[in-house]
């Protein structure tokens, strides 16, 4: 379980998000999906082959006409909460405010993951300090979930770049939307 105020959902329907579609690769209208509602496991994307009961949520995607469509996802939208920057950069005290991520990996099979950020600033009692380079975040994933602290940032910023998500030799569209975060207990390497 995640903190409480951690809601995500994946919506397809945002179609001024790169990940958006009006109908999945099977025919389907896509449903939003709640992920995690209030820091809990709350549903999961799904396409006719793996849908069971409760039918297709509109989610099946492939990359090419010949490939077989697989339950993927879309625009990953992370809802805000009510802290601002600066109570966020005081609650932080002191390590590295990171505002872009370039690319990342999750390993399916083990729950890791790695997230590669061009550039970060570093946070000395509690305000912006100097900024250093390339660097790459590393953790598993529920442990990740599980350290997001409470008090998440009331302004959403919407991930505008091309986004991508490979699975199984095949490659679709992304896209998101995230607030401030605050994780403790991450790897972090420097990639200069």
């Amino acid at each position: 379980m995640a903190v409480s105020e951690l809601d995500i959902r994946d919506d397809p329907s945002r179609l001024d998000l790169f990940g958006g579609y009006e109908r999945d690769d099977e025919g389907e209208l896509p449903r939003t999906v709640k992920l995690l509602d209030a820091g809990r496991l709350a549903g999961r994307l799904t396409d006719r082959a793996h849908a069971g009961r409760g039918g297709s949520n509109g989610h099946g995607r492939r990359a090419h006409a010949w490939d077989p469509p697989l339950p993927r996802g879309a625009n990953l939208l992370v809802a805000g909460g009510q802290a601002t920057t600066d109570e966020m950069m005081r609650r932080l005290g002191s390590g590295l405010w990171i505002t872009d991520l370039d690319r990342g990996s999750v390993e399916l099979s083990s729950g890791r993951f790695r997230l590669l950020f061009p550039r970060a600033r570093r946070i000395r009692r509690g305000r912006m300090a100097d900024s250093c380079g390339a660097g790459l975040l590393a953790g598993d994933i529920l442990t990740a979930l599980k350290s997001v602290e409470a008090g998440l940032g009331r302004e959403v910023r919407t991930y505008r770049a091309l986004g991508w998500c490979a699975r199984d030799g095949q490659v679709v569209p992304v896209g998101g939307s995230a607030p401030d975060v605050l994780l403790r207990s991450l790897a972090i390497r420097s990639l200069a």
